[in-house]
């Protein structure tokens, strides 16, 4: 099942193209289907986010939110004044959102499986004391730190990964085998982890990566400081 930071990235690039293919042949004006019709990505990426982890809605709720309004003034169906209100809105929405948030810790992934998605911020999560079955993450102008470190896997663990305009960092205990697959498009990834004397039979974390104009890094505990 793909992530729903993916499917919303993939949809996203999908819709675009449809867009200019029909400006292309004169079938739609390009220019101001994409005007008027944009905010849809904010709200996508927004319910991507709560999809994602639902324990963290302020920020997700917020983009929504922001998502719609510009929807409505886009396409006349909300006056220009509505950002008169708005704006004192969404500085009383994210003072809240410091105040009540869970001010930078990490997110628990409680079931072994990851889903993280990133997008216009930075995110953290922690997979310990269970066995790690893999999942995906997913980087958008922003940054996203995973850590393995206490987590355990008894047979090949995949993450698929998508990072655009940003970075992904992976923090993995030393015995595991690392390997990556995909497609970097200016962009790259890194493995600094100890290789030195590690089994044929270890454990595998394959990393299967769409990497554009960002990095992915898997590392040890000690390069974090």
């Amino acid at each position: 099942m793909r992530s729903p930071g993916r499917l919303v990235i993939g949809f996203a690039l999908v819709g675009l193209g449809l867009v200019f293919l029909l400006g292309a042949v004169d079938v739609v004006d390009a220019g101001d289907v994409v005007s008027r019709w944009w905010p849809l990505v904010l709200v996508g990426v927004g319910v991507a986010q709560l999809l994602a982890d639902r324990s963290n809605w302020l920020g997700p709720g917020f983009l929504i939110v922001i998502g719609l309004v510009f929807l409505g003034q886009r396409n006349d169906l909300l006056g220009d004044n509505v950002w008169t209100f708005f704006w004192p809105l969404g500085l009383i929405a994210i003072g809240a959102w410091i105040l009540v948030g869970r001010g930078g810790e990490p997110s628990r992934v409680g079931d072994g499986t990851l889903g993280i998605v990133a997008v216009l911020t930075g995110r953290d999560a922690v997979v310990s004391g269970e066995r790690f079955r893999g999942g995906d993450a997913t980087v958008v102008l922003g940054s996203a730190n995973v850590d393995l470190t206490d987590a355990e896997i008894t047979d090949d663990v995949t993450i698929t990964a998508t990072v655009l305009l940003g970075s992904l960092n992976v923090l993995v205990p030393e015995g595991w085998r690392v390997s990556f697959t995909g497609t970097p498009l200016l962009g790259g990834w890194d493995d600094t982890t100890r290789r030195d004397a590690i089994p044929e039979n270890a454990p595998r974390l394959e990393i299967r990566a769409l990497v554009i104009l960002g990095g992915i890094e898997v590392r040890h505990a000690e390069r974090w400081g």
